[in-house]
C-alpha cells in the first residue's frame, strides 16, 4: 500500500560479481553505481505532507486510499511479524531506492542494505531509466507503489488477490504524483529543472514521431546499431533478431479502451477529493 519515491537510485546491476561459496553455493559482491543526485527533488515532494496548503488534501488521499484498499481486498492481511500491525492507511517516503533482481531473499536483502543502509525498497526497472538520463543530464525521479515485503511469501498476497492490489498499489502511485501538482514546490521545482537542464535528445534527427509502433520501430533500430557496434557476438546474427527480453508492443484497441477509463476513474477519484478539500 506504501509510496515510496526518490531521486535517487542505487543500480545494483552494475559491478556485480558472482562467486562459488561453500557446498556449490552461489555468493553475489555488489559495488553498485548511484545515478542521481537531485536530492531538492525528492524533498519537494516531501512538502505536501507538512505543508497547511497541501497538508489536508494529502491527508484526504489517504484516507480515500485506505477506504479503497478496505473495501477491495476482503482476505485478511499478516503483518510481517507479530509485533506489527496491518496499516491500510499508504504511508509515503522519500529515499534510495535500489534497481535490482526480483527478490525472495532476506539475505539477498540484507547484501543490499550492506552496501546503502538506507534502501526503502527494491525495484527492477528505474536503473536503467535513470543511466540514460544521466547520460543526458537529464534529473529523474523514480515513484512506486510497495506490495511485498520482498520476502519468500511475497506472491502469497498477490495470488489471494488476483493482483487486485498490483492494481491498487499502482494507482496509489500515480495518484501520488497527480497529488503532486497542488505541491507549488514541486511544481517549481520541476519547473526550474525544464529550464537549467542541457538534454541530449534521443535521436540525432528528432522528427515528429506519430504513433507508439513508430516510435517503438525506431528505438529497437537504435538499439540493434549499437549492438552490433559493440557486441562480436550480436554482429553474426541475421538483422531482425529478437532478443529474448520484454519488448514494447502497441496495444491493441480493446485493450486501450479499457486502460482509458480506468484513467478516467481515477481522475473522477482525484476530483472528489479536490472538492472535499474546498
Amino acid at each position: 500500500m506504501d509510496v515510496c519515491y526518490s531521486g535517487s537510485i542505487l543500480y545494483v546491476y552494475d559491478n556485480q560479481k558472482a562467486m562459488y561459496g561453500k557446498e556449490d553455493s552461489i555468493n553475489l559482491s555488489m559495488s553498485p553505481t548511484h545515478f542521481g543526485k537531485a536530492k531538492e527533488l525528492t524533498c519537494s515532494l516531501n512538502f505536501i505532507r507538512t505543508q497547511p496548503d497541501t497538508k489536508e488534501i494529502y491527508e484526504h488521499w489517504a484516507e480515500y486510499k485506505k477506504c479503497k484498499f478496505e473495501a477491495e481486498i476482503s482476505i485478511p492481511l499478516t503483518p510481517r511479524n507479530r509485533l506489527e500491525k496491518v496499516i491500510f492507511t499508504p504511508q509515503t517516503m522519500g529515499g534510495v531506492i535500489a534497481c535490482g533482481a526480483v527478490s525472495g531473499s532476506e539475505k539477498y536483502n540484507e547484501l543490499i542494505r550492506s552496501a546503502e543502509r538506507k534502501v526503502l525498497a527494491i525495484d527492477t526497472e528505474s536503473g536503467g531509466v535513470f543511466h540514460a538520463a544521466s547520460e543526458r543530464g537529464i534529473n529523474a525521479l523514480t515513484i512506486r507503489g510497495i506490495s511485498d515485503y520482498a520476502d519468500k511469501d511475497k506472491n502469497r498476497l498477490e495470488d489471494k488477490t488476483k493482483v487486485v492490489v498490483i492494481e491498487l498499489v499502482a494507482k496509489n502511485a500515480a495518484s501520488f504524483l497527480r497529488l503532486q501538482l497542488s505541491n507549488h514546490r514541486f511544481v517549481r521545482c520541476i519547473v526550474g529543472f525544464r529550464g537549467s537542464s542541457d538534454t541530449v535528445p534521443l535521436f540525432s534527427d528528432p522528427t515528429a514521431v506519430d504513433n507508439v509502433g513508430a516510435l517503438t520501430s525506431r528505438v529497437a533500430d537504435k538499439i540493434d546499431e549499437s549492438l552490433r557496434r559493440y557486441s562480436p557476438e550480436y554482429r553474426l546474427r541475421e538483422r531482425g533478431y529478437g532478443l529474448p527480453v520484454p519488448r514494447l508492443r502497441e496495444l491493441d484497441p480493446l485493450v486501450r479502451l479499457m486502460r482509458l477509463r480506468r484513467s478516467i476513474q481515477l481522475t473522477h477519484e482525484m476530483s472528489w477529493l479536490l472538492r472535499a478539500n474546498c
